[in-house]
């Protein structure tokens, strides 16, 4: 009977925290190549999605308004651009999830360049450039349904950086730069977790989504196998 309790415990457990992990999950997953160029990603962490499904993206971008020929996302709950950092974040808009890439910060007076590159995989409509930030002006933009490349050059003034989107259910973007300058960081936003990248030229990056349902380790699978190991104590006592 009591080994009956004890594997009905275990039962309840093993249940409990997969439920527990599945429901805790995020939507997408972040990795980054270990060499540049060799098609080596390693999952570095999960992210969520930013909430602005009430705007467009080039609202939740808001370009131009109130600082000049720069985003000034973080007035619509969006991350705020910081100075060298290169940020990446998806937001839900209400024309679908978008992939926001947003470049330096506002009159640090550090200027740069940049050239990024990215492929957009198993996503069968494809996507297009919501929001190009100061275009025209010093910026190229090459757009494909699924391959973009953009080159940036900025001033101290301002920032740059893009959306594309709109990214339908399950997808892949990998990507990254070809060059830069005046740039110390690349993170990626996640919602209330940070996930730092290696910024090096040709080091490609990926965001693609997830099983939700798939589980991650949780304090509830510590207790089945302590349960699952007196379990076997007794029997050998017996």
């Amino acid at each position: 009977m009591g080994n009956n309790f004890l594997k009905g415990a275990a039962a309840a457990l093993t249940a409990a925290a997969m439920a527990a992990a599945s429901a805790s999950a995020a939507t997408f997953i972040v990795e980054q190549e270990k060499t540049a160029g060799a098609g080596d990603f390693k999952m570095l962490g999960y992210l969520d999605s930013y909430d602005a499904s009430g705007m467009t993206a080039a609202e939740a971008y808001s370009f131009h308004t109130p600082n000049r020929y720069s985003y000034n996302g973080e007035l619509n709950g969006l991350p705020a651009a910081q100075s060298g950092q290169a940020q990446m974040f998806l937001v839900d808009t209400s024309e679908g999830l978008a992939f926001f890439f947003v470049l330096d910060a506002v009159n640090d007076g550090s200027g740069g360049n940049a050239d990024t590159f990215w492929n957009l995989a198993d996503d069968p409509n494809g996507a297009g450039l919501m929001v190009r930030d100061d275009d025209p002006g010093n910026d190229f933009y090459t757009e494909g349904t699924y391959d973009f490349s953009i080159d940036h050059q900025w001033f101290g003034c301002c920032t740059d950086g893009y959306v594309i989107g709109e990214l339908d259910g399950e997808f892949v973007m990998t990507g990254g730069f070809d060059s830069f300058s005046r740039l110390s960081q690349w993170i990626v936003r996640g919602n209330g977790v940070d996930t730092d990248l290696i910024l090096e030229e040709g080091r490609r990056a990926r965001i693609r989504t997830i099983n939700s349902e798939v589980p991650t380790p949780a304090a509830g699978l510590l207790l089945v196998t302590g349960l699952a190991g007196m379990a076997a104590r007794r029997r050998r006592k017996a």
